[in-house]
């Protein structure tokens, strides 16, 4: 099951590595220096706000689920619903936030709050699918996502021109999405259920991740955003922004391998099984593997 895992998230990231490798051969091509500055620039904001809406609901999931699904699943469906209601109050300040900053281009920003939103969500179903060790779908759904960006951005500047490229990015995860929603669902037990614990028990794991993971995200991608600002050179921006994309796909394929063991590790602890320390001692091994090269 771990192997079987490792492969399809390792086989994933590797053509989610190819596509980015196109994007950052085809989209600036197709969009030209101006508009890929200008994609870079809202891409930079839509991913600080994807930060900030996610709330640490990724590492809570993944924490807890596999621990769940085994002692108590009545408590799975609770989980969930509480962290996407605690997003609204943050939705709500992000709005403010924007209209404050962004008021002179307030449909761009709101198109890319939007997807930024659904995006949160959509990074909970993949925290999902890999408390569930469901690594297929774990890696589908971000080649999934970038396909359609690359399609819709493709379609919408043939039509639109520059007015295309932020409906492109939203859509592209709003389909992601509703797409996975159906292969998720019938993963919740049914019936249901209570905490079985204080929420904010939960809550308080993923927000000392949170608080480490938001100021991260923010120095990657601020660096865009204030490029605009202080030298307002849109084709410098754009090819700042592929750089950082390219770069950051390639730290997923290396992080593929322990990744994939995680869920593994929380049940062998739960049973105290002694193929805890094998499962370590190999993804030590074959992460260094995939390093070196």
């Amino acid at each position: 099951m771990i192997g079987k895992g490792t492969v399809a998230i390792l086989s994933g990231r590797f053509l989610f590595l190819v596509i980015t490798g196109i994007q950052a051969i085809f989209i600036p091509y197709l969009l030209g220096p101006v508009n890929m500055g200008y994609y870079s620039y809202w891409m930079s904001v839509f991913l600080i706000l994807s930060t900030i809406l996610g709330l640490g609901a990724f590492p809570v999931l993944s924490r807890y689920l596999p621990e769940l699904k085994i002692k108590k699943k009545h408590a799975i469906v609770p989980l969930v619903t509480k962290l996407v209601i605690i997003k609204i109050p943050v939705l709500v300040i992000s709005l403010l936030a924007g209209y404050l900053l962004w008021r002179s281009q307030w449909s761009a920003y709101m198109l890319i709050i939007s997807g930024a939103a659904v995006f949160s969500l959509l990074l909970m179903e993949e925290a999902i699918f890999y408390s569930f060790r469901k690594m297929t779908f774990y890696a589908l759904i971000p080649l999934t996502r970038i396909l359609l960006r690359l399609f819709f951005i493709i379609i919408f500047f043939y039509f639109f021109q520059a007015r295309g490229i932020l409906p492109a990015i939203s859509l592209s995860v709003v389909i992601t999405f509703v797409l996975f929603l159906f292969f998720l669902l019938p993963l919740f037990p049914q019936g249901k259920g209570m905490l079985d614990r204080p929420f904010r028990q939960y809550l308080s794991f993923g927000l000392w991740l949170y608080m480490g993971t938001v100021p991260s995200v923010m120095i990657t991608w601020m660096v865009i955003i204030l490029s605009q600002l202080l030298i307002n050179e849109l084709t410098l921006i754009g090819y700042l922004g592929l750089g950082i994309q390219i770069f950051i796909s390639s730290y997923l394929l290396v992080s593929s391998i322990p990744q994939s063991i995680l869920p593994a590790l929380v049940e062998f602890h739960l049973f105290s099984d002694d193929r805890i320390s094998l499962s370590l001692g190999t993804s030590w091994k074959y992460t260094n593997l995939l390093l070196f090269p």
